[in-house]
């Protein structure tokens, strides 16, 4: 993904500094309060955090975690893609 120092969906670990477990999806970036992230509320918190992707890398980034493909990221979805990166 190059953005930011991340290559790959796995080194989001180092970025988050926590297990999955303590990781809440973050309801700050929940505009609409629907208890999901849209692909453009994903993006506002990866920039938040720092990571700035181009459009093709943040399409792949949202789709990993949008495992559904409802076009929105769950707490569920969200939570297991990191528990899957992480490799637990």
């Amino acid at each position: 993904l190059n953005a930011k120092g991340v290559d790959n969906i796995n080194q989001l670990r180092g970025i988050f500094h926590v297990s999955p477990d303590e990781i809440n999806l973050p309801q700050e970036y929940d505009r609409d309060n629907s208890g999901t992230l849209s692909r453009l509320e994903f993006e506002e918190f990866l920039t938040k955090l720092g990571i700035f992707l181009k459009k093709q890398e943040l399409t792949t980034v949202y789709n990993s975690f949008d495992t559904n493909k409802d076009g929105h990221i769950n707490y569920e979805e969200f939570v297991n893609t990191l528990r899957v990166s992480f490799g637990k």
